[in-house]
């Protein structure tokens, strides 16, 4: 269903009252510290509302999940409005099937911006913004004290083609940074160090589509995986160690082409440092 912008606008509004009604139901109902950032907030945030005890939302089969994912676009609002509802609290289960909406469904604006922000409001989802995600991951799910945590940070499009800068030069290594919740519940930031030696040096712009992700690169050529060791981390005491990854540049434009600018926080990973 395409619409004006200020008819889209509304949309958005109220899809984004159901997700932030249902998330909050979900979020309630799990043992999770870290989630997406808020915008402008100077950091991620470090606390999901009411972290108490098991999820209590139903499974969803595949077929459920397609039935849902095809009431995004129902002529009924309050069948639109359920099946939004219903996918935010089935949560990581869809998100395949609803980036897919977001990737090949041009042609129906509202179940677009619906997946979109069910996308957003998804528990271990990261945020969108201006079609850029940021996704992390653990080299190893479980490592023992006083070794390294080593995470590989990736830009993904949602649904369009996006240019950043690069992510070897532009301010000096400094546009990405991690958050971690320690088993004692202190949370520290992790930002690289700032190579003053390489501030003159030009950023490139990196083009990203839907079937070309960027992985932020390390100085060494091939190695992808970031040590959080050498960003400060220290591993000694066992536990879960709950890592968020923030991305940040200042947009631009570059001859005729429009470079990203924002702010985006990633899912959020646990790492298990055993004794």
């Amino acid at each position: 269903m395409n619409g004006s912008a200020g008819h889209t606008s509304v949309v958005k509004f109220f899809i984004a009252m159901v997700a932030l009604s249902a998330a909050t139901v979900i979020w309630a109902g799990e043992n999770k510290d870290v989630g997406p950032a808020k915008q402008g907030s100077g950091g991620p945030t470090t606390e999901k509302p009411g972290a108490t005890g098991p999820a209590t939302a139903p499974a969803a089969s595949q077929e459920e999940i397609k039935k849902l994912i095809a009431q995004l676009g129902d002529k009924d609002f309050k069948v639109r409005e359920a099946a939004t509802k219903r996918l935010i609290e089935i949560g990581k289960p869809a998100l395949p099937a609803l980036r897919d909406v977001v990737k090949n469904n041009a042609s129906d604006s509202e179940a677009v911006e619906r997946a979109k922000i069910i996308i957003r409001f998804a528990p271990d989802s990261g945020d969108i913004v201006d079609g850029l995600q940021g996704v992390i991951r653990a080299k190893d799910s479980k490592v023992k004290a006083g070794e390294d945590i080593q995470v590989e940070f990736k830009l993904q499009a949602v649904d369009k083609a996006v240019v950043v800068w690069d992510g070897k030069y532009s301010n000096g290594y400094r546009n990405h940074s991690f958050e971690v919740r320690m088993p004692d519940g202190k949370t520290a930031v992790l930002r690289p160090g700032e190579k003053r030696a390489w501030d003159k040096n030009a950023p490139h712009p990196v083009e990203i589509t839907k079937d070309k992700p960027y992985v932020l690169p390390e100085w060494v050529e091939g190695v992808t995986f970031k040590s959080l060791k050498t960003l400060g981390l220290d591993t000694s005491k066992p536990g879960k160690y709950v890592i968020t990854g923030r991305y940040e540049e200042v947009g631009g434009v570059e001859g005729n082409v429009k470079i990203w600018g924002g702010s985006i926080a990633t899912n959020s990973i646990t790492v298990e440092v055993e004794p």
